[in-house]
C-alpha cells in the first residue's frame, strides 16, 4: 500500500521536474535568442560599418579621379585657349598687314572694297593682279555688275537727297552711256566725303583727305576698321594731281575727267571703278560714324 501511495507524488515531481527543464531549456534558448540576435546585430553593425568605410573611400577615390580629371582637362583648355588666343592674335595681326597692303593694290588698279568683298580676297589679291590681271579685272567687273541695283539702293537710302542723281547715273551706266555715268558718280563721291567729314574736307585733294583720315584715327580705337581707312591715306592714279602723274600715266583720274583732259574713260569698267568707289566710301564712313558713337 505503501508503495501505492508514492505514485502520485512521484508524477508531481516528475512533472515539477520536467517543467523545470523546460523553463531551463526555454532560458537557455532566450538567452542563445539574445546572444545570437546580439551577434547578428553586431555582425550588422560591423558589416555596415566596413561598407560604409569601403564607400567612403570609393567616393574618395572617385572624387580625386574625377578632380584629377577636371584638373587634367581644365589644363588641356587652358593650352588650347592661349595657343587659340595666340593663333587669332597673329591672325588679327597679319590680316591688319594683309588688308592694307591689299587695299592699296585694289587702289592702284582703280578699284576699291565692297563690304561683301570676302576678306580673302584681299590677302592674295596683289598675287592675282600679278599672275592674272585680265581675270582678275574682269572678275571684279562682273562682281560690281551684279551688285548695281544693291550698291544703287544703298546710296539713295544713305543720301536720299542726292537720289535723283544716282538715279540718273545709274541709268545713264545701264544704257552703257559710260561717258556721262562716271562724272556724276566721281563727282557724288567727293560730295558724299565732303558732306561726311568732320571739317568739310575734299576727297581729291590730298592735304584735306588726310587730315581727315588723321581725325578719324584720333577718334577710333578699332584698329580692325581704321586698317580700311588706308586707301584714304594714300595716292591712288584716282586722285593724282598733275604733278603726281607721269607722261606714262594710264587709268581712271578724276583730275582729267572732270576737267576734260581724257575723253576715252568712257568705258564700262571705268564706270565700274567708280561705282566701287561709292560703295567704298558709303560703307567706311557709316562704319566710322558707328564706331565713334561706340567710343
Amino acid at each position: 500500500m505503501a508503495g501505492f501511495s508514492n505514485k502520485p507524488l512521484n508524477l508531481q515531481k516528475a512533472i515539477r521536474q520536467q517543467a523545470l527543464v523546460h523553463k531551463q531549456f526555454a532560458e537557455q534558448f532566450r538567452r542563445r535568442n539574445e546572444e545570437f540576435s546580439k551577434r547578428l546585430a553586431e555582425q550588422w553593425r560591423q558589416c555596415n560599418e566596413e561598407f560604409s568605410k569601403r564607400l567612403a573611400e570609393q567616393q574618395r577615390q572617385i572624387t580625386e579621379q574625377q578632380q584629377k580629371q577636371f584638373a587634367e582637362s581644365w589644363r588641356q583648355f587652358e593650352e588650347q585657349f592661349r595657343r587659340f588666343s595666340n593663333e587669332f592674335a597673329e591672325q588679327l595681326r597679319r590680316l591688319n598687314e594683309e588688308i592694307p597692303e591689299g587695299l592699296q593694290r585694289l587702289g592702284e588698279e582703280g578699284w576699291f572694297l565692297d563690304p561683301e568683298m570676302p576678306a580673302s580676297l584681299l590677302q592674295k589679291i596683289e598675287r592675282l593682279f600679278d599672275e592674272h590681271p585680265d581675270e582678275i579685272a574682269e572678275g571684279l567687273s562682273h562682281f560690281f555688275r551684279t551688285r548695281l541695283d544693291v550698291i544703287e539702293e544703298a546710296l539713295i537710302d544713305s543720301y536720299p537727297h542726292r537720289g535723283h542723281l544716282f538715279q540718273q547715273a545709274f541709268e545713264a551706266h545701264r544704257e552703257g552711256k559710260y561717258g556721262l555715268s562716271i562724272p556724276v558718280f566721281l563727282t557724288q563721291a567727293d560730295g558724299i566725303f565732303w558732306e561726311r567729314t568732320p571739317e568739310r574736307q575734299n576727297l581729291f585733294r590730298s592735304g584735306q583727305r588726310e587730315s581727315a583720315c588723321n581725325e578719324y584715327v584720333s577718334q577710333i580705337s578699332d584698329t580692325y576698321i581704321l586698317a580700311y581707312l588706308h586707301p584714304l591715306s594714300i595716292i591712288l592714279p584716282l586722285w593724282m594731281t598733275q604733278n603726281e602723274r607721269d607722261d606714262s600715266f594710264v587709268g581712271l583720274n578724276r583730275h582729267q575727267v572732270l576737267h576734260g583732259e581724257s575723253v576715252d574713260y568712257g568705258t564700262e569698267q571705268n564706270s565700274l571703278k567708280a561705282i566701287s568707289l561709292l560703295s567704298y566710301l558709303r560703307w567706311i564712313l557709316s562704319e566710322i560714324d558707328k564706331r565713334a558713337s561706340d567710343n
